[in-house]
């Protein structure tokens, strides 16, 4: 009996160290799967944040290419600047130039329409003259004529 009982207290202890062998083995397993789960999902957050740190490269060198664009553009805008404005000033000095031949131009007419009265003017004068000369020297050609025909004979005048 004494052995049945050693034997049976054997046997419930060897069951009870059985199934805490089965229940740390049963959580072995759980925490083993669980470590694995954490694992995976450690690497799938791994390149998840290797993608992510891809594209944030990927996006900088894109940002980068972008400043460099607007430099190029602002430089651009620049001297399209300077050359606008040099090209305004000389718009503007040929504008002055011909706006100041256009005056000279304009003085000439009125000084050439001033002389052409004035020369009209002295050629009325001249031609009135020359008539009122051509007209004396018809009277007194025909004072003379009208003499000579009074008295019958020919007087040169």
């Amino acid at each position: 009996m004494r052995q049945n009982r050693l034997q049976s207290e054997n046997q419930a202890l060897a069951d009870e160290r059985k199934q805490e062998i089965d229940k740390l083995t049963q959580n072995l397993k759980q925490e083993r799967n669980a470590s694995e789960d954490a694992r995976l999902k450690l690497t799938q957050k791994l390149n998840k944040t290797e993608l992510l740190i891809q594209r944030t490269n990927s996006l900088e060198s894109g940002v980068i290419e972008l400043k460099n664009d607007l430099k190029q553009s602002d430089d651009i805008k620049n001297q399209t600047g300077k050359e606008l404005a040099v090209v305004e000033a000389k718009f503007q000095a040929e504008k002055e130039k011909s706006g100041g031949l256009e005056d000279q131009l304009n003085q000439k007419e009125t000084d050439f329409a001033q002389e052409k009265v004035s020369f009209t003017d002295l050629l009325k004068t001249k031609a009135v003259q020359s008539f009122e000369g051509v007209l004396r020297s018809l009277r007194r050609v025909y004072d003379g004529v009208a003499k000579w025909h009074v008295r019958g004979t020919a007087v040169a005048p």
